[in-house]
C-alpha cells in the first residue's frame, strides 16, 4: 500500500509452520441501505479477523494489509504514514503517525481505537529502513541467540536492556552494541 506495508490475500497461516491456512474476515458491518459505502458500513471490534484498516499483525510480528472479499475490500484506512518523497518510491510505515482514514471527504469511518485482542496494534515497522529500528534477526545471530528469544527479551518499547541482556545470557554493552542507536538518533 502507499504506506510501505503489503496488500495479500485474505489466506493466513494458523501456525507457525503453516501446517493449515485460514480464511480472514474484515470486521466491517453493514448497518444501513445509504448509497455512501462508509455511511453504510461500520467497523465492528472482534466481528471478524482484521482491525479497522482490513488488517493484522501476522505470526511473525509483520503488519499486513489483506484484500477481502467484503467492505472495505482493501483498506479501511492506513497503519503507516502516507507520504510523497522525492525520487523513486516514498516513505516507509511510521509507527508513530496516527491513522489516516482514506474516506470519501467528510468523514463515514468512526475513529474507533484498536480492537479487543490486539490485533489493531501498531505493527514493528520493516527493518532496514533508515530510522525504523535494527534488523533483529540479524541482531540475533550477531549475540548468538534466537531471534525468538531476543524478541522475547526486548518486550514492548522502550525495551528494559540490562534485563534484555540478563534473559539472553549476553553483556548489555554487546546487546547495545548489536542494535546500534535507538531510531532517529543516527550514530552520533
Amino acid at each position: 500500500a502507499f504506506d510501505g506495508y503489503p496488500i495479500l490475500a485474505p489466506y493466513i497461516c494458523v501456525d507457525t509452520v503453516c501446517s493449515q491456512t485460514k480464511e480472514v474476515r474484515s470486521s466491517w458491518q453493514r448497518t444501513s441501505d445509504v448509497r455512501n459505502a462508509w455511511e453504510a458500513h461500520e467497523y465492528v471490534a472482534g466481528s471478524g479477523d482484521l482491525d479497522q484498516c482490513n488488517g493484522m499483525v501476522a505470526l511473525d510480528g509483520s503488519y499486513r494489509y489483506y484484500a477481502t472479499d467484503t467492505f472495505p475490500y482493501f483498506l479501511g484506512c492506513y497503519r503507516g504514514q502516507a507520504t510523497v518523497a522525492p525520487g523513486p518510491g516514498g516513505n516507509g510505515p511510521d509507527r508513530d503517525a496516527p491513522t489516516q482514514g482514506n474516506q470519501p471527504a467528510g468523514g463515514g469511518q468512526p475513529g474507533a481505537g484498536p480492537p479487543a485482542n490486539g490485533l489493531g496494534q501498531q505493527p514493528a515497522p520493516p527493518p532496514g529502513q533508515p530510522g525504523q529500528g535494527p534488523d533483529l534477526a540479524a541482531v540475533a545471530a550477531q549475540l548468538g541467540v534466537s531471534e525468538a528469544d531476543l524478541r522475547a527479551a526486548l518486550g514492548p518499547p522502550p525495551p528494559d536492556l540490562a534485563a534484555a541482556a540478563a534473559q539472553l545470557g549476553v553483556s548489555e554493552t554487546n546487546l547495545r552494541a548489536a542494535l546500534g542507536p535507538p531510531p532517529g538518533r543516527g550514530g552520533n
